[in-house]
Formats: C-alpha cells, sequence, structure tokens
C-alpha cells in the first residue's frame, strides 16, 4: 500500500508542487505520476516523525522525572505539543531546513534517469530563505 496522498493545487503557490505537514502529503495533481517528488515528500514526512519523537520522549522522560505529580494526560500533551517541532526547526534555522532540504532533495534524485542535481542546486539557493550559494547547495547534493 503506497502512501496516501491529496492531489491538490490548493497551498500551491509560487512554483510550489508539493508540500509536507505533519503527517499529510500534499502533490499538485499535474505531478502525480512523480515518484521522485512523492519521496522528496516522504522524505520530510519521516523527517517531522523523526523530530517528533525525539522532541516527544525528551519533553515525557522531563515530565516525568521532574514532575511525578502530573498526571500522564500531562506528557501526553507535551508529546503533541512536540509534533510542532519538525516545523519550527525548519522555519526559524537555516542549516536545519538546508539539511531537511539536501536530504529530500537526494532522495528524490535517485528517481529520475537524467541527472537533475543542477536543477536542485538551483531550487535550494533560490527558494528556500537560505544563505547558500548554487555551488554550496550542488556540493552537498553531490557528497
Amino acid at each position: 500500500m503506497k502512501y496516501p496522498i491529496w492531489y491538490t493545487e490548493k497551498g500551491m503557490t509560487g512554483g510550489t508542487i508539493g508540500w509536507q505537514y505533519c503527517f499529510l502529503l500534499a502533490i499538485h495533481p499535474d505531478y502525480k505520476g512523480d515518484e521522485g517528488l512523492r519521496q522528496h515528500e516522504l522524505t520530510h514526512i519521516a523527517q517531522w516523525a523523526f523530530t517528533a519523537l525525539l522532541v516527544g520522549g525528551i519533553l515525557f522522560v522531563g515530565v516525568y522525572f521532574l514532575a511525578k505529580f502530573i498526571p500522564w494526560t500531562y506528557g501526553i500533551t507535551m508529546g503533541l505539543i512536540a509534533t510542532g517541532a519538525h516545523g519550527a526547526l525548519y522555519a526559524r534555522l537555516p542549516a536545519y531546513r538546508f539539511w531537511c532540504e539536501v536530504m529530500a532533495f537526494k532522495k528524490q534524485l535517485r528517481y529520475y534517469p537524467d541527472d537533475r542535481a543542477l536543477k536542485f542546486a538551483d531550487f535550494i539557493s533560490r527558494n528556500y530563505k537560505l544563505d547558500v550559494s548554487f555551488a554550496e547547495a550542488l556540493e552537498r547534493l553531490r557528497s
């Protein structure tokens, strides 16, 4: 079974053809068969899940050891708050955003017969509010 995808034009602005929010994955209908794009967005879902588990685990352990008197529901609530960790890190830390996009584009590159590293390095250097050069993005994609 393939991961469920919402095919929509909603939220597709400024050249966006796919997006991920928590565990939701959306792809523009014109790119329905683009496995590379699907894998790119699935990589972001994996990044979100890992970050949520890591931050949720840290919060849960902190709540457990530092405040045993707080009900378990508080720990669960803290875990739910942790689900926003990836988005917060992505929005506020350019180095994390750069790492996330490089990993996602590296995964995407594997699904095309031609080399799109130049195109993707251009995307990374121009479209993600990063202070990285084309050469730096290309080097990271090829490393």
